[in-house]
């Protein structure tokens, strides 16, 4: 954490870096001065002063070397900055009177100094928690927006997740997924946000219309056996096949082996029925891993099956309970089919649920150019792509009013 490491030699305890004390104490003093995360982590920014870099953590803000709301905010809440250290946080927000003593959250003196004013910090708890309290009466009062797609539409270009955005016209109010706007970051990606109402009308079409139509679904199944290379071959008469050469070659073994007993080691009939041996090792073991694939092949082929009957199951239930649904049961219904939206260069696409109780997705395909999103699928997904109607790429905006984030991933 900014201003302390960790002590060497005892990994509970904190050690003051001094060429980082100021940084973490003028954190303090933006945010009383501004009292706002977003101007304090641009302030950061803008005057070159970089977070820490946490080992075995993954965050790509802190990678780049740049502040966030986020990394503000555990800054500012963090009491090892007083030389304070929590006791049980796992119980903090239980009945303190039902626990054992020892079991009961507290707050202590730390064995390290602290950087940081008390008056200070309190003062930025209090701060905080004003601006929380606003924030909830702001929202209270607002009027709520519902956004079908949060949550599962990402993009293509990036991998980032689009959230749901309003823009404030002249005369209405406008919907869009969008990139989340992180302080000091640019989206780089060609198309920054579009029209919640177009997309979602025509994800809803094409789940309502479209994946029911006869001949479909056939043609889902037919995507997912040409993308994976199925054979059409009998699979379990295959199997049986190389079952029987394997009993064969089991009983050619075994008599090569007798063989070589009874004519002793030292003969050089004996050397020609070694190598005879080694041979038949040879070709067992190659049959054997080819068997082993005749039975994968037959157990992708139960899982396409499988895959088929639970996107026919879930889209029936989604086409069946759409239009009496409410907001939030019209949100299970679709993520009951749907796992992911994905929108790229040539459209959005649609990962199916395929397994009733695992995150497995399939996908279709329509427009050219698709194939390469079968990398973006689970690792026990069927890769198959489909693509929304073309005409969806036709409400994107990269330009436009200004955005205010508003709906999240719920």
């Amino acid at each position: 954490m900014l201003g302390y490491e960790k002590d060497p030699t005892n990994s509970g305890k904190l050690i003051v870096v001094q060429d980082e004390v100021k940084h973490a104490q003028r954190i303090f003093k933006d945010y009383l001065t501004n009292a706002s995360l977003q101007a304090t982590a641009k302030m950061m920014n803008d005057n070159g002063i970089k977070p820490k870099v946490i080992l075995h953590k993954r965050n790509r803000h802190i990678a780049e070397g740049r502040w966030t709301v986020n990394t503000i905010r555990n800054v500012l809440t963090n009491l090892a900055y007083i030389g304070k250290r929590e006791i049980n946080r796992g119980n903090k927000d239980e009945d303190q009177e039902y626990l054992k003593p020892w079991q009961r959250y507290q707050i202590v003196e730390a064995s390290w100094k602290g950087i940081v004013c008390e008056d200070d910090f309190y003062r930025v708890q209090n701060l905080m928690e004003d601006n929380r309290q606003k924030e909830r009466t702001r929202l209270k009062d607002a009027l709520p927006r519902f956004y079908l797609l949060s949550g599962i539409i990402k993009c293509g270009e990036c991998s980032r997740a689009l959230i749901g955005q309003t823009s404030h016209g002249r005369s209405q109010v406008h919907r869009y997924y969008g990139h989340k706007k992180e302080v000091g970051e640019a989206t780089l990606c060609k198309y920054s946000r579009f029209r919640a109402d177009e997309i979602e009308q025509a994800v809803v079409q094409h789940l309502d219309e479209i994946l029911l139509r006869a001949g479909h679904l056939d043609s889902v199944a037919g995507n997912i056996h040409k993308m994976m290379n199925h054979q059409n071959v009998d699979g379990i008469a295959e199997r049986d096949r190389v079952q029987k050469d394997l009993v064969k070659l089991e009983s050619d073994v075994e008599a090569a082996f007798s063989l070589f007993i009874e004519m002793g080691k030292d003969t050089q009939a004996a050397s020609l029925v070694k190598e005879k041996l080694e041979r038949l090792a040879e070709k067992k073991r190659k049959l054997t891993n080819y068997r082993e694939e005749v039975l994968a092949k037959i157990q992708k082929s139960h899982d396409i099956n499988e895959a088929r009957t639970v996107i026919e199951d879930n889209a029936l239930a989604f086409n069946k309970g759409w239009k009496k649904a409410n907001p939030v049961t019209q949100k299970r219904l679709l993520r009951r089919l749907v796992d992911k939206l994905i929108y790229s260069g040539d459209g959005l696409h649609a990962f199916y649920v395929v397994a009733k109780d695992t995150a497995s997705t399939v996908i279709e395909k329509k427009l050219k150019g698709a194939s390469e999103l079968a990398s973006e699928a689970y690792s026990k997904s069927i890769n198959v792509i489909d693509s929304l109607t073309k005409s969806t790429t036709g409400m994107f905006m990269s330009n436009g009013a200004s955005v205010v984030c508003n709906g999240g991933g719920g």
